[in-house]
C-alpha cells in the first residue's frame, strides 16, 4: 500500500502537479554546529520567554509563538526590533538536513515555506552549484518579487508568506509573528497568498512538518475545499505520530474531511523513501547523502533500521 502511495506522489511530481509545503517540523533536525537545533513554533516560543525573563524560563506553559511574541513586544525595552533581531540571530545559521538536499532533485511545481530561516534556499543553492538539483529556485518574499520574476517560467518559485530573516528589519515586509501581523499578512503579501492558493488548487500538495492542528495548515485546507470540493487534488500530510490510536483517528479524519493521506514519517524519512521509490539518484546527491548519514542515523535510529544506507548507495546514478 505504501509503495503505491509513493508511486502516486512521484507521478504527480514528474507531471508537474505537486507542490511542497514546509513547516517548522521540517527543520527540527537542522543543526548549529554538531547539535540539532531546529525549533518547532512552541520551542521557539519558549526561547522568546527565556530571553524576556533574563535567560530562565518563567515556568508557565502553553504559550504559543504568537503570544510569546506579543509578550516580548509589550514587555521588552527593545520591543519589536529586539524580537526580530533575536530571531534573526537564532535562525541565521541553521544547516539543511538530508531531507532538504534530497528534495532538491525533484521538479516541484512550487515550494512554500512558513519558516523564517534560509534552510531551503541554502540547500538548493548548494545542490545547484554541485549539479544535482532538478532546477534552480527563486525566493519570493514580497509581492514585488512576483512582479520582478513574472517572465521567469523555468525556475521553481519558493514562496515565503510569513517573511524571512533576511527582511526582518523592513517593517512592510516583516516576519509574521504577532496577531496583528497575521491580520495584516494578506494585505502585506496579498499576491503571494493568491499565488499559493492558485498552486494549491491546481496541484497535489505535500505538507511536511506541520502540526495537523496548525492554523496555517487548516486555513489553506478550509479555503481550498470550500472553493473546490470534489475537484480538489489529493494531498499528503507528512508528520510523525507516536500513538497508534491517534494515527488511526487522524488518518481517517484527514481522509474523509480533507481528501488527505497522512503518512507517519518525518520529513527526512519521507524524502529517503521517495528517493528509493524513484529508483535512481544523482551522483553528487549520493555523495552528499553518504556524508550526512551519521547524522541521519542519530536523528532517526529506529526508523532507519529498515532503510540501510546501502539501499540508497546502490541506486543507479543519473
Amino acid at each position: 500500500m505504501q509503495s503505491t502511495v509513493y508511486s502516486d506522489i512521484l507521478q504527480q511530481i514528474d507531471n508537474g502537479y505537486a507542490s511542497l509545503f514546509l513547516g517548522a517540523g521540517s527543520t527540527r533536525n537542522c543543526r548549529l554546529g554538531d547539535t540539532p537545533r531546529g525549533l518547532t513554533g512552541d520551542e521557539l516560543a519558549k526561547e522568546i520567554l527565556r530571553e524576556l525573563n533574563g535567560g530562565t524560563h518563567p515556568g508557565f506553559t502553553g504559550i504559543s509563538l504568537m503570544q510569546a511574541s506579543e509578550f516580548y513586544v509589550s514587555n521588552h525595552a527593545a520591543a519589536r526590533s529586539g524580537l526580530d533581531r533575536m530571531l534573526q540571530k537564532r535562525l541565521a545559521d541553521l544547516r539543511p538536513t538530508v531531507g532538504h538536499y534530497l528534495s532538491t532533485a525533484f521538479p516541484w511545481r512550487a515550494i512554500v515555506t512558513t519558516n523564517y530561516n534560509r534552510v531551503t534556499e541554502d540547500a538548493w543553492a548548494e545542490a545547484h552549484a554541485s549539479g544535482y538539483s532538478a532546477n534552480e529556485i527563486i525566493s519570493i518574499k514580497t509581492d514585488a518579487d512576483i512582479a520582478q520574476h513574472q517572465g521567469d517560467t523555468k525556475r521553481i518559485r519558493l514562496y515565503k508568506p510569513h517573511g524571512c530573516i533576511t527582511t526582518y528589519n523592513l517593517r512592510d515586509h516583516r516576519m509574521v509573528l504577532t496577531s496583528s501581523d497575521y491580520f495584516e499578512s494578506e494585505r502585506i503579501r496579498g499576491k503571494i497568498f493568491e499565488a499559493i492558493r492558485s498552486v494549491a488548487s491546481d496541484c497535489s500538495t505535500i505538507f511536511a512538518g506541520y502540526s495537523l492542528s496548525d492554523y496555517t495548515f487548516k486555513n489553506i485546507f478550509f479555503r481550498l475545499y470550500q472553493e473546490l470540493g470534489q475537484w480538489a487534488s489529493r494531498s499528503y500530510a507528512i508528520t510523525p505520530i507516536d500513538n497508534p490510536t491517534l494515527e488511526t483517528w487522524m488518518a481517517r479524519s484527514m481522509d474523509e474531511n480533507f481528501k488527505t493521506r497522512v503518512l507517519n514519517e518525518t520529513f527526512d524519512t519521507f524524502m529517503i523513501r521517495l528517493t528509493l521509490a524513484r529508483g535512481k539518484i544523482p551522483a553528487g546527491l549520493k555523495r552528499k547523502t553518504k556524508e550526512m548519514w551519521p547524522m541521519v542515523i542519530q536523528d532517526h535510529p529506529k526508523t532507519l533500521d529498515e532503510i540501510p544506507l546501502e539501499a540508497l548507495l546502490n541506486l543507479p546514478e543519473y
